[in-house]
């Protein structure tokens, strides 16, 4: 996992287009991985309960897939439930994600993600935090990071919650910003969803597609292709990427980008797990 944290103030051109608009928006913020990823993309965020039911799952396997697809990052916060499963969902499809900390960025919580935190790293995603580096894991400091992730993103879903949950306090931030909210339906008798439910009731539209959702936010999909974000790790990878402006075997590669053979595996290697070459007929190629 890249340990390179880059601290981008209010005033950055880096500083994420949609998060300047609140009221709230942090003084700065500390980020790993591909900063530019947080304003040159339609980010949607999905948040819900941690004790995500069978439901929940299959709601999720159901609406990221087509999002990805569409060139939709996903924003949430790592947590156990929605916000985790739904990271993964995109992972598995090759999407990108942003994870949004209420701790440090340094701390990966809870620690139980750690890989599914690297995994987001190398795909060419991003972990943000307003938290210095060091700075625990304190209960109060979660509701907080809430507004960043919707004010992140052009529309907040919301999964499964229960009446009184944290992502109800997303949702509200979201009205506040004057954001798009979604809920998904869910039973009437089940606790985890009477949250989701009077959020309908209230005026969020309820989803139950991603072709919905994609046409009210006029994301289409076959308007939207997927951004190839290009995000380099090192020298070698972006020596390697210049140099497949045509399809090359790795000894063609290493004879022309004149990287030591076993390192030019390694790096070609990592960067078929983020995305940035495929291997087609023994030769590499980018992807585009």
């Amino acid at each position: 996992m890249s340990n390179t944290i880059q601290v981008i103030e209010k005033d950055s051109n880096h500083y994420p287009t949609l998060l300047r608009e609140i009221s709230s928006s942090p003084k700065q913020l500390y980020i790993r991985g591909n900063v530019d990823l947080l304003s040159t993309s339609p980010l949607i965020a999905i948040v819900g309960t941690r004790n995500i039911s069978d439901y929940g799952k299959q709601v999720l396997s159901h609406i990221v897939p087509p999002l990805v697809k569409a060139g939709v990052v996903i924003v949430s916060g790592l947590a156990f439930g929605v916000d985790g499963f739904a990271h993964k969902i995109a992972l598995e499809q090759q999407g990108k994600c942003i994870a949004v900390f209420g701790c440090g960025i340094d701390q990966i919580y809870p620690q139980a993600h750690s890989a599914l935190a690297k995994r987001i790293l190398e795909l060419g995603g991003a972990l943000v935090s307003e938290y210095p580096v060091g700075t625990p894991s304190l209960p109060h400091q979660f509701p907080v990071r809430n507004r960043i992730i919707s004010g992140l993103s052009k529309a907040t879903i919301i999964i499964e919650a229960k009446e009184k949950s944290g992502s109800l306090i997303t949702a509200n931030f979201a009205l506040e910003q004057n954001r798009d909210v979604f809920a998904v339906p869910g039973n009437i008798f089940h606790d985890n969803q009477k949250g989701t439910n009077n959020l309908i009731a209230r005026g969020a539209v309820p989803v139950t597609s991603a072709e919905d959702l994609l046409d009210k936010l006029n994301l289409k999909k076959d308007e939207v292709t997927p951004t190839l974000f290009l995000h380099f790790d090192s020298k070698e990878e972006e020596n390697i990427f210049t140099c497949l402006q045509e399809p090359r075997s790795l000894d063609d590669l290493v004879s022309a980008t004149r990287i030591n053979p076993s390192l030019a595996s390694q790096t070609i290697s990592l960067m078929e797990l983020k995305g940035l070459v495929k291997t087609i007929g023994g030769r590499y190629t980018r992807v585009t």
